[in-house]
């Protein structure tokens, strides 16, 4: 039997002479074809010359005879190619009918993945492109080297890459480019389809511990040029920080929900975005900090920042953070945490010396908890007429407490739209 010494050998199917029969796309073993046969090009001609070497291995010849540098000028219609697969000591192992271009891609896909080195290589020295001072550079640097990854399909490594970026911006206060690559690391774990897990928690948990936390400067003179200028570039960049930290954490929620995690996304991931957004933004907007802390799973914490937000807000708007925050727990069925919130900011109100805000909205919110655990409907009724007034104070209310009926009564709610009142919540959340 006839010992090829080459890889592949292309004939085409259409019935023509010798001399045309012989594709000019897949001729790799050049030492069984007679001169004549081959094609005039001049490019394909070298090519040609250069595998005739008996040292080339047939694998390596595939490689260099696909690869984009050479493949782009000599692919031509490959409709029809029989491509014939062959081992050094072997023939005929293998026909199959197939197109040069899927080829072309694999042997594309395979050189990236060769070229790409080990994470850790890239991130030692995207380092030192930071320590340099050339923070946009590195900047690029993560997000290009990232991609490439990405494309290889080599999402783990993609991850430690931007990951390890964030951070390192983050910490030398390149607040903007270290969001961008957070919010980068949570579209490669979507990309890769990463499922929610506790591992993958904590390394969102480290990005989020990276933000910054600076105070906005006090005591400042409001009549002096220069104290304003100070405060308004704190302003700004306090408006930075929430709003980039709000992105990535928000991000990582939608993953969450979409692999694996509760419905309403991770607790965890909520409880950080409340806490940030409360401590963080330039503008205590306590809707957005209790849409995702009664998300969450730290009722105690969210009390310490009502007790702490009574303490600044203007009058009349204690009792309706309150109320909201109730309220928000109870139209997702949570009877228990809203009891929890309101028992802890009473012990907290006494240490901290806070008055507790008394209105006929608390009234209604003390009733309110009493009444639902019972199977008492008509009082429940009852006390919505009661209050009506206090209720109307914010719009909101009132489609809260038609979600607490259904919730806890099962009560179907009248004229509603379906989705409406997710469409509320994220409208509370700014999404």
């Amino acid at each position: 039997m006839l010992c090829f010494s080459s890889f592949i050998l292309g004939f085409s199917c259409a019935a023509s002479p010798p001399a045309t029969r012989l594709s000019p796309l897949l001729v790799v073993a050049p030492r069984l074809i007679p001169p004549r046969f081959l094609p005039a090009s001049p490019r394909l001609s070298s090519l040609l010359a250069a595998l005739r070497r008996p040292s080339l291995s047939p694998r390596l010849a595939l490689n260099f005879f696909l690869s984009p540098a050479h493949s782009s000028s000599l692919i031509g219609d490959a409709t029809g190619i029989r491509v014939l697969t062959c081992c050094a000591e072997k023939i005929c192992c293998d026909v199959q009918v197939t197109s040069i271009h899927s080829y072309t891609n694999m042997s594309r896909e395979r050189g990236r993945r060769v070229a790409l080195a080990p994470a850790q290589e890239n991130i030692e020295k995207i380092k030192k492109v930071v320590e340099e001072g050339n923070y946009y550079g590195a900047q690029q640097m993560y997000k290009s080297i990232g991609a490439r990854y990405i494309s290889s399909d080599r999402y783990s490594e993609a991850l430690d890459i931007l990951q390890s970026g964030a951070c390192i911006q983050l910490e030398i206060g390149q607040v903007t480019c270290g969001a961008e690559l957070a919010v980068l690391f949570v579209e490669t774990l979507v990309k890769g389809k990463i499922p929610y897990d506790d591992d993958t928690l904590d390394r969102i948990r480290k990005i989020y511990k990276k933000f910054p936390r600076i105070s906005v400067p006090q005591h400042l003179d409001l009549a002096d040029d220069d104290d304003m200028q100070q405060l308004s570039e704190a302003l700004a960049a306090a408006k930075t920080r929430a709003e980039g930290c709000s992105s990535f954490l928000k991000a990582a929620i939608k993953w969450s929900i979409e692999f694996g995690a509760h419905r309403n996304g991770s607790p965890e991931i909520h409880d950080m975005v409340a806490d940030y957004i409360y401590s963080e933004s330039p503008e205590s907007d306590m809707a957005k900090v209790s849409y995702h802390f009664v998300r969450g799973k730290n009722p105690k914490k969210f009390a310490s920042c009502l007790v702490n937000f009574m303490g600044k807000c203007y009058p009349g708007e204690d009792d309706l953070a309150v109320a909201r925050a109730v309220l928000m727990y109870l139209a997702l069925g949570n009877l228990r945490d809203a009891n929890v919130l309101m028992d802890e900011m009473k012990k907290q109100v006494q240490v901290r010396e806070v008055d507790f805000p008394r209105s006929e909205l608390m009234q209604l919110v003390h009733y309110l908890l009493k009444t639902l655990e019972r199977d008492a409907l008509p009082l429940f009724n009852m006390l919505r007429q009661r209050y009506k007034s206090s209720i109307d104070r914010e719009p909101i209310f009132n489609e809260l407490l038609d979600e607490v009926a259904e919730k806890f009564y099962g009560v179907q709610r009248r004229n509603a739209m379906p989705g409406m009142f997710g469409d509320i919540f994220k409208m509370i959340s700014g999404e």
